[in-house]
């Protein structure tokens, strides 16, 4: 059980959060970071893990060209990752826009068998994240 707030996770050189999980017990709970400026991806999840993502600034991640905020790795757990009111950066700021940043069931269905719930989003950088 994992709750992480008020960090900032940024320049790595994978991925800026990496988990994974064997069964679905754990609830990881991760508020008010900056998950940004990761080479692939913000956020890299694998297995049956399913943490909560609220209050969160994910942009600018995946300097490779993948630049995704979340990236499901043949995830088997839960239909739906909670990833609601967090910021996507700026020009992800709508509901055709923010899927570009996930990969999830919709990217890759033989494999995934979750979907990253995002809405509703923050048009701005929540307060009481660690400035970049």
């Amino acid at each position: 059980y994992l709750t992480m707030e008020r960090s900032s996770v940024r320049y790595n050189y994978v991925a800026g959060v990496e988990m994974s999980a064997i069964s679905d017990e754990s609830a990881p709970q991760i508020t008010h970071c900056n998950v940004s400026n990761n080479e692939e991806c913000g956020f890299q999840l694998s297995g049956f893990v399913a943490p909560e993502i609220h209050y969160n600034a994910i942009y600018s991640n995946g300097f490779t060209g993948a630049e995704y905020g979340i990236y499901l790795d043949a995830h088997q757990g839960t239909d739906t990752l909670h990833a609601e009111n967090n910021f996507w950066g700026l020009n992800y700021d709508s509901e055709e826009t923010i899927p570009i940043l996930i990969y999830d069931a919709h990217d890759a269905p033989a494999s995934i068998h979750a979907y990253v719930g995002f809405i509703p989003w923050l048009g701005d950088m929540p307060v009481e994240v660690p400035n970049p």
